[in-house]
């Protein structure tokens, strides 16, 4: 398994969907406030997120190197991450495999 995959699969599910909301947000300044109701808002089950439990979960994401200096997704991983969840979602409604999806 290359990096970005094999990081990705040890993935929590907390940590991936922080991860994915990470990708999707960019570069864009966001306050942590705002990142915790976001976070809270996509996240499925569990604990809610708090800055307490954020703050821990980014450094730990980061010292992995799924995210930059500045707590953005590192680069490599946006790609993986987008197609990831666009799969998982059309498998979850039947709408084809991976090798289908990949050649539309």
């Amino acid at each position: 398994m290359t990096f970005p995959a094999a990081a990705l699969a040890a993935l929590k599910p907390r940590e991936r969907a922080l991860l994915r909301l990470k990708a999707l947000i960019g570069p864009a300044a966001t306050g942590k406030t705002v990142f915790v109701e976001c976070l809270n808002r996509v996240s499925s089950g569990g604990p809610g997120w708090s800055h307490a439990t954020l703050a821990p979960t980014l450094q730990a994401l980061r010292a992995q190197g799924l995210l930059t200096e500045d707590l953005t997704c590192a680069p490599e991983l946006l790609h993986p991450l987008a197609v990831g969840d666009l799969l998982g979602r059309r498998r979850s409604h039947g709408r084809g495999d991976s090798r289908q999806i990949a050649a539309r």
